[in-house]
């Protein structure tokens, strides 16, 4: 990924989160609508470099993954929590799959 490419995409984060999360606190009744705002931001970025085949897509996927896990622990949402959990093994499988592709002659 080209450091220029990095950066506009840390840019649009730092911008999507915030107001993601403002409009979450305002048009919902959720009660963690800044924690609600960041994997859906975070989303909409990996598959962004997904749909770009970029590498850096997987480690995305994986802190969002992480994120969710998180989120759904606390609210007590147990089968949602074994989803995430499924999706972040599937984001780490897909990195290494990755990796080896890469690392092919």
């Amino acid at each position: 990924m080209r450091r220029r490419d990095f950066i506009a995409l840390i840019g649009a984060l730092a911008v999507a989160w915030p107001l993601l999360g403002a409009f979450l606190d305002q048009a919902t009744d959720t009660d963690v609508p800044w924690w609600d705002a960041l994997p859906t931001a975070g989303s909409l970025a990996g598959q962004w470099l997904l749909g770009r085949k970029y590498v850096e897509n997987w480690p995305v996927w994986v802190a969002v993954n992480l994120v969710s896990v998180g989120l759904f622990a606390w609210k007590g949402l147990w089968l949602t929590v074994l989803l995430y959990l499924l999706f972040l093994g599937m984001a780490l499988w897909g990195w290494r799959a990755w990796q080896r592709l890469a690392a092919a002659p």
